[in-house]
């Protein structure tokens, strides 16, 4: 049923892996076997020492430790690597049940950490190249003029809301007093909480004073009807939406870019270009 036998072993699992047991149906013949060692020698293992006792759930034990996997883990993701680590020593100095809960608190922890501070990003354009790409990863990226392109990957919540505002602001600044057009690329906005609307009612009302319009694209549904479940439909009424990133520059420019042809007619020899 999923749940914690109470009168389990942590052993009993390893025991039944090194066993050749795939499946749950291995704790039938095991049963099995159990009975009829009590039924014919119930007094043998009286003979044996707690040492040798000991030393058979050591070795059994010591099969539930991945050592190698632990250390692939903590190459590719340190702080999933960490919390692997944790869960282990929970499991094994507490217990499997406080474990597990202190494994998924410590993995809610990280979550929030990680959306409290999430990649975020000003795009520009490569030439010759399709779409809109990172400029912190593409040197080569111009931004376009009077236009600043800014993505946050993840949804605007209380944690991370005023960073957005500072973040958008920040890169206002640095681009000068030209900037005519904001254009928030908001495909990765997958939600937006009451405090989070607020900061963006204050960046809008900060980008409007200096004459800086903020454009919406690729925002998904759901979150367009959060916008107007909060009574922002005026506000952010549908012409400040575009379906992408790409139509919203071409709107403002009153152009669509000549200096990219089919794809097929070009050679796709970047690595990263599949991955702005």
């Amino acid at each position: 049923m999923g749940g914690f036998p109470v009168s389990a072993s942590s052993s009993r699992t390893p025991v039944a892996e090194e066993a050749g047991g795939r499946t749950q149906l291995v704790g039938v013949p095991g049963a099995v076997l159990l009975i009829v060692f009590i039924l014919i020698a119930p007094g043998l293992t009286g003979y044996l020492p707690p040492s040798t006792l000991a030393a058979v759930v050591i070795v059994a034990a010591a099969g539930l430790i991945e050592i190698r996997s632990v250390v692939h883990i903590l190459k590719v993701d340190r702080t999933e690597g960490l919390l692997s680590i944790s869960a282990f020593l929970g499991v094994a100095l507490i217990g499997v049940l406080q474990g597990t809960v202190i494994a998924v608190g410590l993995s809610f922890v990280a979550f929030v950490n990680q959306a409290w501070r999430p990649h975020r990003a000003e795009l520009g354009q490569i030439p010759t190249v399709r779409g809109h790409h990172d400029r912190s990863r593409h040197p080569d990226a111009e931004r376009l003029p009077g236009i600043v392109i800014v993505r946050f990957d993840a949804p605007l919540f209380f944690t991370n809301g005023g960073m957005f505002d500072d973040y958008v602001r920040s890169l206002v600044a640095d681009a000068g007093p030209d900037v005519r057009t904001v254009i928030l690329a908001a495909e990765p906005i997958t939600d937006i909480d009451t405090t989070a609307v607020d900061e963006l009612i204050e960046l809008d009302d900060f980008l409007a004073s200096r004459g800086t319009e903020l454009i919406i694209a690729e925002m998904k549904g759901p979150v367009k009807d959060r916008l107007r479940a909060f009574g922002l439909g005026d506000r952010f009424g549908p012409d400040r939406f575009e379906p992408t990133v790409g139509a919203a520059v071409d709107q403002l420019l009153d152009q669509e870019r000549d200096d990219i042809g089919h794809p097929s007619d070009r050679p796709s020899d970047r690595p990263d270009e599949a991955t702005p």
